[in-house]
């Protein structure tokens, strides 16, 4: 327990124990044990103890404000971890703290604490197996799998067909990231169409379809492919309660009305893009209510100031006033 404190620049200011477990490699941090106790339902205290101590408490009862008052604890909904562990030149498996100290550790007043992070696969090369997936389960990772559009013309037939029995498996959160991106050469925009009306079809019900949307560098709001993502869910048939997580969103008022009269359980994600946004896209992202809008890193892309990479854990706030 000490030579973790000291590999995260902390003090060992609780004393290691079984009961209640303290092990790093469960709890990973002070806070997460602070509300996992707080969590707890206060155990009975012993009549010895209560002999010794008449003022003692049930264990995790007023635990002190300095553990319980720190930060803000999100869920990152969108991030690449199999990007972000090859440009570190790290295995997907890799501890969390390897990961860290690639990246290197957020600023104090920067960073917050992590329910639970959504990893993206969308490069087709990379997909993980079944196995694989099981696996990020138990390390509270959850998965979506889809393909780029970017990634259209160059995925093969055993690629698309991995994709599928990922997606039949229904271990998957989420079916994702498609869509369409117009940075690409205009003959390219065809077969990513041609692809994404394919897969609509096959989206199951359940989970959430994880749509990716950018436009030409002077479509600021990504207009043209958001509206023409809308036509294509509804022209396949996406049935119109379906959960649908609009991916690095950076649109205009219209543009959220529009997808949350079609597709109710519509939401949008927003990163650290918000930093750039219009007097429009402004005006959208405060038209979001707020049990629609989400979190996204987008990692190891939008990385804050002085980063070269992005790592759930180590959001730059928004600008006052956003949200």
């Amino acid at each position: 327990m000490s030579l973790f404190a000291r590999v995260n620049g902390r003090r060992a200011e609780l004393v290691p124990s079984l009961r209640p477990i303290r092990s790093p490699m469960v709890l990973g941090d002070w806070r997460c044990l602070a509300v996992a106790v707080n969590l707890l339902s206060a155990a009975p205290i012993s009549p010895e103890v209560k002999a010794k101590n008449p003022e003692a408490q049930p264990e995790g009862a007023n635990l002190p404000g300095r553990v319980t008052e720190e930060g803000v604890w999100v869920v990152d909904t969108h991030f690449h971890l199999d990007r972000l562990t090859r440009e570190l030149g790290l295995s997907i498996t890799a501890p969390y703290g390897d990961i860290i100290r690639g990246v290197g550790p957020a600023p104090a007043g920067q960073s917050v604490g992590i329910k639970g992070v959504v990893t993206s696969f969308c490069d087709p090369q990379f997909f993980p197996s079944l196995m694989g997936v099981e696996e990020l389960i138990t390390r509270e990772v959850y998965t979506t799998v889809g393909v780029h559009p970017k990634s259209v013309p160059s995925v093969t037939r055993q690629e698309r067909e991995l994709m599928f029995q990922l997606w039949d498996s229904r271990r998957l959160v989420g079916y994702g990231e498609v869509g369409l991106d117009r940075t690409t050469h205009p003959y390219e925009r065809v077969a990513q169409e041609e692809f994404l009306q394919e897969l609509l079809r096959w989206v199951p019900p359940e989970g959430v379809l994880v749509l990716h949307a950018r436009g030409v560098p002077w479509d600021r709001l990504n207009m043209q492919p958001i509206l023409r993502l809308l036509s294509l869910c509804q022209a396949s048939g996406i049935p119109s309660m379906q959960y649908i997580q609009l991916h690095c969103f950076q649109g205009s008022t219209d543009l959220v009305n529009r997808w949350r009269e079609a597709f109710p359980n519509t939401f949008f994600s927003v990163n650290n893009g918000v930093g750039s946004f219009d007097t429009d896209q402004l005006a959208g992202l405060k038209s979001v209510p707020s049990d629609r809008l989400i979190l996204e890193t987008d990692g190891p892309h939008f990385a804050p100031r002085g980063y070269s990479h992005f790592i759930f854990g180590s959001y730059e706030y928004f600008p006052p006033g956003l949200c």
